[in-house]
């Protein structure tokens, strides 16, 4: 904070305290601007303005001693004002760039689990997904030979974010890979339980659901790897009946084999 800033501070206070004109508070405004291009603290401000007046009504008694006090509490006031507002304005351009980094992952991660929902003649297939957050860790994912098997996998990554995300990528590449809805929903789960036990870190796990239905024979089957129950709704007795299977979390150990049930 150089003598001529403080110069300059004077001399328009003092011109102002005289005149009083727009003029006046005009020039003090453009003066403002420099003080920000100079990094010069609200307090420091407060300080240069404390001297200012001292300088002025030196001469005089008009600046007493409350006048005095009254500004060394608000320099006071403004040093921790300064500080909070400094962290604000970090928190907030931070929160900014973090959101801008999660709305382009977010965009990243429907185009890597877009799935299509097959289309068979005598089979009506609806899905919808709400993620709590803009990464979503809840995957649906679905395969249809368009002519008698339709298979669906539901899984839900323990943990939120872009490592949940990452991980569903990988599900769906591996169910991908397998290629064939017509394959063991027992089988699609151990071959996917070796890839997340090999891949994904110790602390994150994945529950999963998945079915195979038989369009010709009307015979779903399915297994679960420690994912919350499906629910069956049969329209007839309007009522909704639990999917239950017993199966180990995707991830937790290499020879996992999981148990599969039918519903005719």
């Amino acid at each position: 904070m150089t003598n001529e800033i403080k110069k300059q501070y004077s001399m328009l206070l003092g011109q102002y305290l005289k005149y009083q004109t727009e003029r006046n508070l005009y020039l003090g405004q453009n003066f403002s601007r420099r003080l920000v291009q100079k990094n010069i603290t609200p307090e420091e401000v407060i300080s240069i303005h404390k001297d200012s007046l001292e300088e002025i009504y030196s001469f005089g008694n008009e600046f007493t001693d409350d006048m005095r006090n009254a500004l060394d509490f608000l320099t006071e006031f403004m040093i921790q004002y300064g500080l909070a507002l400094r962290e604000h304005k970090i928190l907030l351009k931070n929160q900014e760039e973090m959101d801008h980094e999660l709305e382009l992952a977010a965009n990243v991660q429907k185009t890597m689990l877009k799935t299509t929902i097959p289309t068979i003649d005598g089979l009506a297939i609806g899905s919808i997904s709400i993620p709590a957050r803009k990464m979503n860790g809840d995957y649906v994912y679905f395969q249809g030979d368009g002519k008698r098997f339709v298979g669906v996998g539901v899984a839900d990554v323990v943990g939120k974010g872009i490592p949940a995300a990452l991980c569903m990528s990988m599900v769906k590449n591996g169910l991908d890979t397998l290629g064939q809805p017509s394959i063991s929903p027992s089988y699609a789960l151990d071959v996917l339980n070796r890839i997340v036990e090999k891949t994904v870190d110790d602390n994150m796990f994945i529950s999963m659901f998945y079915g195979r239905y038989d369009v010709a024979q009307s015979i779903f089957t399915y297994a679960s790897a420690g994912h919350e129950p499906a629910l069956l709704y049969k329209a007839k007795e309007e009522i909704f009946i639990e999917l239950e299977s017993e199966g180990l979390l995707l991830g937790v150990l290499p020879d996992v084999h999981n148990l599969e049930k039918t519903l005719y």
